[in-house]
């Protein structure tokens, strides 16, 4: 897939997304994204700045839409 810096945020978004349901699915202690909208920074050379509300969403729809097609499969 290649380094987070090479990707399109969407992507390294759901990612993280699937990596923190995985780490809540390990430890009663780990809130998943389904508890809690979990917040996140961009790092660039631009600076830092907060992702948004939105963008987060729009990751988890990403995420949960294959698990939702097969449902209706």
């Amino acid at each position: 897939k290649g380094p987070f810096h090479e990707r399109p945020l969407n992507e390294v978004l759901v990612e993280g997304m699937h990596l923190l349901d995985i780490a809540a699915e390990l430890d009663s202690a780990t809130a998943g994204y389904q508890k809690v909208l979990p917040t996140a920074k961009v790092v660039s050379a631009e600076g830092v700045r907060e992702v948004t509300e939105e963008e987060l969403r729009a990751a988890i729809e990403s995420l949960e839409a294959p698990v939702k097609n097969r449902r209706r499969a």
